[in-house]
């Protein structure tokens, strides 16, 4: 198999045979693209995160 740098096709390589780890990069990657939506969301409606999680009822 011939060297590399790139981190991305480091981690595919790691990744083709293991189940696990394709399981916790996708849950990395659902909760990566939530966190962008509510940022944008919150964002938009000009709030703060406290004022955001006051709304919701929990903490900043």
């Amino acid at each position: 198999m011939k060297k590399t740098n790139d981190a991305l096709k480091i981690i595919k390589r790691m990744m083709k045979s293991d189940p696990e780890l394709q399981a916790m990069v996708r849950e990395s990657s659902i909760n990566a693209q939530l966190s962008q939506i509510i940022y944008d969301a919150r964002k938009q409606a000009g709030l703060t995160q406290q004022q955001l999680a006051a709304k919701v009822g929990t903490s900043q």
